[in-house]
This record gives C-alpha cells, sequence and structure tokens, in this order.
C-alpha cells in the first residue's frame, strides 16, 4: 500500500466516522450516564478500535485469512 493510497483510506475512514453514529451515541449516552471521566474511556477504547481496525487492514491480514482458512479458523 502506497504513501497516498493509505491516506485516503485514513481520509475516508475518518469522514465515514465523523457523522453522528453508533460511537457517538455510546460516548454520549456513557457522558450523561457515568459523567466525563468514565466517558473518556469509552473514547478511548473506541479510538483504539478504530487504530486496530486500521492497522490490520494496513498490513494486509484480511487477505492473509482469506488465503489460509486454518489461520482465519485459529484466530477466531
Amino acid at each position: 500500500m502506497t504513501l497516498a493510497e493509505w491516506l485516503t483510506f485514513v481520509a475516508i475512514w475518518t469522514l465515514l466516522s465523523l457523522p453522528i453514529g453508533p460511537n457517538a451515541i455510546n460516548c454520549m449516552t456513557a457522558g450523561v450516564s457515568n459523567g466525563t471521566r468514565r466517558a473518556l474511556w469509552t473514547v478511548l477504547g473506541i479510538a483504539v478500535a478504530g487504530l486496530a481496525h486500521m492497522a490490520i487492514a494496513t498490513l494486509g491480514l484480511g487477505t492473509l485469512l482469506l488465503a489460509y482458512a486454518e489461520l482465519y479458523l485459529a484466530v477466531k
């Protein structure tokens, strides 16, 4: 993956995550229910999950798992 492709992927992923969706609603609900401090842990969890998803996509692990069904079953 070239730098231009990766930057395009990051830009699209960021733009698609901006509208109010399940992550935003989850953060708002956590903030209202538990306060700002506890909601920040929710935000951190969502950010880490997003980074993990981007890393997996960038490294092409999905393609690897498709090629090797046994590896997919082991990871699953």
